[in-house]
């Protein structure tokens, strides 16, 4: 379990990490987290690929899904937070990050 909860990027950060332990907690009867409590998302995650040190596959896939749900979104980075499950910010901070260029990456 502990391997997933490393895997996944968190871009919700702390919040993101206490409301999973908390989801997860709830689903548990017997007070022992397993991975099958944990969101799917964080489950799906650790199945992805193995990160590298300098987290290079995970960068390359979460750029990927930002691109992939922008252009679904028509480039609408408020659609895009709703459905990714994170801030408007986080969404703007990452297009910053990979130097996401809106009018020639989506449009």
């Amino acid at each position: 379990m502990l391997k997933r909860l490393v895997i996944y990027s968190w871009p919700g950060n702390v919040r993101e990490l206490r409301n999973a332990i908390e989801y997860a907690f709830v689903l548990c009867p017997s007070g022992e987290i397993e991975v099958q409590h944990l969101p799917h998302k964080i489950i799906k995650a650790g199945e992805v690929c193995e990160p590298t040190f300098d987290g290079a596959p995970v960068d390359h896939l979460e750029k990927g899904r930002l691109v992939r749900i922008l252009r679904q979104t028509g480039g609408n980075q408020s659609e895009a937070a709703r459905l990714l499950g994170v801030s408007r910010v986080t969404v703007w901070k990452k297009i910053k990050k990979y130097g996401i260029n809106l009018s020639t990456e989506i449009g």
